[in-house]
């Protein structure tokens, strides 16, 4: 009789769990529309200002270069995490890479502020021009998913901490792995058509 409790209990898990991550990959999709739309208003604002603007003197591209290097990192550490997770269950390393890929993201934000603070003192804020107001938020945006990535792994480690390998653990942090690569894929993007193409 229990087994047949506990069967009947998994299906209906497992039937919530697909409407969920159904769920999940359409606000991931209305994540790429935001993106895509904030993208195409910065692309036409560029044209516009473009001769106002040297991109080699404006933005420093050390810091640029190290946030890349920072955020592919924690999308390569989380992903190692996800494999003590579902292969190895060892829950030491599984704590430990979710605490680099955490720390990698704060070197991210971190660094991020640190270039909209020199930008300031530069004079370049969004009430100056569409180009800047276009590009802060942009770069806003994409900083403030991360801040709340951050929240979610800091949430998640304290449910895993309690929980362990649970199913349910294991499932929100599929999501969470989704959505932290979303944010790898879309700064991808803004490297290459904010900073290197505004180079060239």
């Amino acid at each position: 009789m229990n087994l047949i409790y506990f069967k009947k209990n998994n299906l209906k898990y497992e039937e919530n769990f697909s409407n969920r991550i159904i769920g999940f990959w359409f606000y991931l999709l209305s994540d790429l529309i935001i993106f895509g739309v904030l993208f195409t208003v910065y692309i036409i604002m560029s044209f516009n200002f473009h001769n106002l603007v040297d991109f080699n003197k404006v933005f420093n591209f050390y810091v640029i270069f190290f946030e890349t290097i920072l955020l592919l990192f924690s999308s390569f550490s989380y992903g190692i995490f996800l494999v003590f997770l579902k292969k190895f269950y060892s829950k030491i390393y599984c704590i430990l890479f979710l605490c680099i890929t955490f720390i990698l993201g704060f070197g991210f934000v971190f660094l991020e502020f640190y270039e909209f603070y020199n930008l300031y003192l530069l004079g370049f804020s969004p009430l100056i021009n569409g180009f800047f107001s276009a590009f802060f938020t942009l770069l806003g945006i994409h900083g403030l998913h991360v801040i709340c990535g951050l929240i979610w792994i800091l949430v998640m480690l304290f449910h895993f901490h309690y929980h362990g390998f649970s199913k349910i653990n294991i499932n929100r942090f599929i999501c969470l792995g989704l959505f932290w690569h979303l944010l790898d894929i879309v700064w991808i993007f803004l490297y290459n058509f904010v900073y290197l193409i505004g180079v060239v």
